[in-house]
């Protein structure tokens, strides 16, 4: 068995496939390359590795913070694999950072604006 974070994958009994909460999987070799290298090689895996191994993150929360899927922030990393692979897939799903104007925080210091963006729900 293989833990990612808040599930458990478990090989099929013929080749490579796994299952995530009841989704089969094709391991192909692109899609273990994502799933297990630090720093995956992007001649190996395609497009729908890619997607494939979107959904398990989507569906583990292994991307969210404290792996709470309730939780709207993500979990991050200066690591290769989170800002080449992870970040793009979070974004994908979930937008880019902050949406709000900066004017809003014009004149508040770091400590006001933490609390503010924490009291809208943003982190």
């Amino acid at each position: 068995m293989i833990r990612v974070e808040n599930s458990t994958l478990a090989t099929a009994l013929y080749g490579d496939n796994i299952t995530v909460k009841g989704t089969e999987y094709t391991g192909t070799p692109g899609f273990w390359e994502l799933l297990v290298m630090k720093e995956p090689d992007r001649n190996i895996y395609t497009d729908n590795d890619r997607a494939e191994y979107a959904e398990i993150l989507k569906q583990t929360s292994a991307m969210k913070h404290g792996n709470n899927p309730a939780s709207n922030k993500p979990k991050s990393s200066k690591g290769y694999k989170y800002k080449v692979i992870i970040k793009p897939i979070w974004e994908d799903f979930y937008g880019r950072g902050l949406k709000t104007s900066h004017s809003e925080f014009s004149g508040r210091t770091d400590r006001q604006v933490t609390v503010a963006v924490s009291q809208q729900g943003c982190w």
